[in-house]
């Protein structure tokens, strides 16, 4: 018969083992971007509205829904209410909120409810204001050009001062409900002729026809508008600016240097119309340290200034040992306002990695990537990082990234700009995600016995090939089409890796659990054996020992 405290032991270890098998899979924390929500309108009115659910840690996807409550529960209407996240993601979910036209003015509270597949329960207060003396602004532009570009508005009340603005990309902008009154219209482009209007807004809704003309004669575009470089001392490094004429005219442009930290081999420069060069300039070789200077554009007695910046690291930093690793990425420049935007990073070692792991060092937008890291990775493999980008603004900046193994590391220095959704960048979209696949499927499966994840594969390379055929037809179509593809890849990715990344520990888990469980066996025994050899002792009598 089995001692009824082994029993006991046993099902104790047991019941640990499951514990480990209950913590291997864990839900990722789930926050509200925004914090509580605030509108004033007007009874019989309506407004969309975004919001934004950051997935923190855990290890696996999951599930949540999203609902209405409170006074606001039958004014909410949500354009979808069931969403899919994995961790280090951001989902967007939009709704719009209804005033019914006999609405009385007074306060009125709500709350949009979130509950994840796990039990996870989030709320994000709202708060509406009603107000029958109000009136908002709707500016509809119209463009010379067929694909227009963005342009800013702001909104002056009668003191100058400014009560609501915002950047228009896609031809219309609804301003806040305003008390009624005399307000001024100004728009503010680099590429449109601006405009100052004034207009009295004394009933709910006021609309303006905005026209917009391309500036006439020359002026000039430049990117970026700061630039960040890194170098070695004694090192000669270099940098380039792209100036563009978007005007009609020709254009004499002069080039100068602030210091002697930078030189310029031609500081003269002729653009026609619409044509655009790369102007490099050159680092001198500088001692360790921080540096800063200017690049002095002059054109028609207006001068831009790009502002650079120069990182110059010790010696002892430069000189690392070979890390093996080969980073490439596509060559890009702008991302879309408002949309999600993404590149991918393939990376190979040349020798076999313990840990490859692509790190953020700075960045003016707002950024994650996936997977965060590599394991136990044979020479010559070629694995993907996919970094995500959002940028809700018309900005410029840029990204430092790092791609690190034990033995170094490389660093990405990347100039960005936001700009109305164009062909490049779909195309470059494209581009990345089909390479992506490629390289999972080649290098990452090509030793699975899952027949599943490849069919998967192909089908996100067939509507990938639907994206690209909607490129210059349907813009927001084929971007549409491409995020879909994006968010079921990470999907697919995350659900390997999950796994992948839980092999080695959830073995060594379970080797612990059996060496536990044979330990307690063996100190059974061993007691068993103990307890037998006193009890013989006493049988045979005093004096035995």
């Amino acid at each position: 018969m089995v001692d009824a405290k082994k029993i006991k032991i046993i099902s104790f270890l047991f019941v640990i083992f499951q514990m480990i098998l209950i913590a291997k899979a864990e839900e990722p924390i789930l926050v509200f971007e925004q914090s509580p929500i605030e509108l004033t309108m007007i009874p019989k009115s309506s407004t969309n509205f975004e919001i934004y659910i950051n997935a923190f840690s855990g290890n696996e996807s999951t599930s949540f829904t999203v609902f209405s409550a409170g006074e606001l529960e039958h004014w909410i209407n949500f354009f979808d209410t069931y969403f899919l996240i994995s961790s280090q993601e951001s989902q967007k979910v939009s709704f719009k909120i209804n005033i019914p036209e006999e609405t009385s003015e007074g306060v009125y509270n709500g709350s949009i409810r979130l509950t994840s597949f796990k039990g996870q329960f989030l709320v994000l207060n709202i708060s509406v204001t009603v107000r029958t003396e109000l009136g908002r602004l709707v500016v509809e532009s119209l463009f010379s050009e067929e694909v227009p570009h963005t342009f800013n508005i702001s909104l002056l009340n009668s003191e100058g001062e400014i009560v609501d603005f915002g950047v228009v990309n896609k031809g219309y902008w609804f301003s806040n409900f305003l008390p009624l009154g005399v307000y001024t219209l100004i728009t503010d482009s680099n590429v449109y002729e601006n405009k100052e209007i004034s207009f009295n807004l004394f009933n709910s809704e006021k609309s303006i026809l905005l026209k917009l003309d391309e500036r006439k004669g020359p002026f000039l575009l430049v990117e970026p508008q700061h630039s960040y470089i890194e170098t070695c001392p004694d090192k000669k490094d270099f940098s380039t600016i792209r100036l563009k004429n978007g005007g009609f005219e020709e254009l004499n442009i002069s080039v100068f240097p602030s210091n002697s930290i930078i030189s310029i081999i031609s500081n003269k420069i002729v653009l026609e119309s619409e044509e655009y060069k790369d102007i490099r300039f050159e680092i001198q070789e500088l001692s360790p340290g921080s540096y800063e200077s200017e690049l002095l554009i002059s054109h028609l007695g207006f001068e831009d200034i790009v502002k650079v910046f120069v990182e110059v690291y010790p010696r002892s930093s430069c000189e690392t040992t070979f890390t093996g690793l080969t980073v490439q990425y596509s060559n890009f420049s702008r991302i879309p306002i408002g949309l999600d935007h993404f590149f991918v990073i393939s990376v190979s070692d040349e020798f076999p990695s313990t840990i490859l792991k692509l790190e953020q060092t700075s960045t003016d937008f707002s950024t994650s990537f996936f997977p965060k890291y590599y394991s136990n990775l044979d020479s010559g493999i070629t694995v993907p990082f996919l970094v995500k980008l959002f940028s809700d603004n018309s900005s410029e900046g840029f990204i430092i990234l790092k791609v690190r193994n034990t033995r170094g590391e490389e660093s990405l220095v990347i100039n960005v700009k936001s700009s109305e959704l164009n062909a490049e960048i779909l195309i470059q979209e494209i581009s990345d995600l089909s390479i992506m696949l490629s390289i999972f499927e080649n290098n990452i499966l090509s030793n699975s016995e899952s027949d599943e994840d490849v069919f998967k594969i192909s089908e996100l390379k067939i509507l990938l090939d639907e994206a690209s055929n909607h490129v210059n037809s349907d813009l927001y179509l084929a971007k549409e089409k491409v995020d879909i593809v994006l968010n079921e890849s990470l999907l697919l990715f995350d659900a390997y890796f999950s796994e992948k990344n839980s092999d080695n520990s959830f073995i060594f888990l379970i080797m612990l659990f059996i060496v536990f469980l044979f330990a307690g066996l063996f100190f059974l025994r061993k007691k068993t054996l103990f307890n037998k050899y006193l009890n013989n002792l006493r049988k045979e009598g005093p004096g035995v020992i």
